[in-house]
C-alpha cells in the first residue's frame, strides 16, 4: 500500500515526517522509509511508541546502558524495540530497517543493516526499497542470515522470538 505523503510546497518537495516532527526532504530514500512507517503501523500493527527514526546506534537503550565506547558513529534508518525479550533491559531492539530509494542496493544494503547488527544485536534485520521489504534473521544453524520477503507484523515477529526461547 502506498501512502499519500503531504508536501510543504511544489518548490520545496518536503515531506513532514510525523516521527521526528518535522519537515525533511522529499529524497526517495525518505519516501521509501515514510511509507513503510505507515504500513508497519496501519497494516502490521507495529507499535508507534516503540519505533525510532534515524536512530544512532549509540543511543540504542541496551548500549547506551553499557557505555560501549567501541560503537561506530553510525545512525539505523529505523528501529523498533519490544518490551520484555530480554533479561537485561526492559526494551531491546527488535528490528533494524534500512530503506533504500531502489531494489538494486539491496545487497549492499543488507551488509550495512548486518554491519550494524554486530553491534545491536536486535532479533531481526530488514532492507526496504520502493515495492518491497526483505527481512532477516541469524540462522545459528547456517551461520549466516537467512532473509525472506514479506515484512512480518510484529505480533509474529514477537511470536518468532518467544519461540526462539523455548
Amino acid at each position: 500500500m502506498m501512502v499519500t505523503m503531504v508536501l510543504s510546497s511544489p518548490s520545496k518537495k518536503e515531506i513532514y515526517d510525523p516521527f521526528r516532527k518535522k519537515w525533511v526532504v522529499a529524497t526517495p530514500e525518505e519516501k521509501v522509509r515514510q511509507n513503510l512507517l505507515q504500513r508497519m503501523i496501519l497494516e502490521l500493527s507495529y507499535p508507534r511508541e516503540l519505533i525510532s527514526v534515524e536512530k544512532a546506534l549509540s543511543e540504542m537503550p541496551h548500549i547506551a546502558a553499557s557505555h560501549v565506547s567501541s560503537c561506530p558513529d553510525r545512525r539505523v534508518d529505523l528501529v523498533c524495540f519490544a518490551k520484555g525479550i530480554h533479561p537485561d533491559h526492559s526494551l531491546y531492539p527488535l528490528i533494524l530497517i534500512e530503506c533504500k530509494e531502489c531494489s538494486s542496493l539491496i545487497e549492499g544494503a543488507k551488509a550495512q543493516v548486518i554491519g550494524y547488527n554486530y553491534f545491536i544485536k536486535a532479533c531481526f534485520v530488514a532492507v526496504a526499497y520502493p515495492n518491497g521489504c526483505q527481512w532477516g534473521y541469524y540462522d545459528s544453524r547456517m551461520q549466516t542470515y537467512a532473509f525472506s520477503d514479506q515484512m512480518p507484523s510484529y505480533h509474529e515477529l514477537m511470536q518468532a522470538v518467544v519461540h526462539a526461547r523455548k
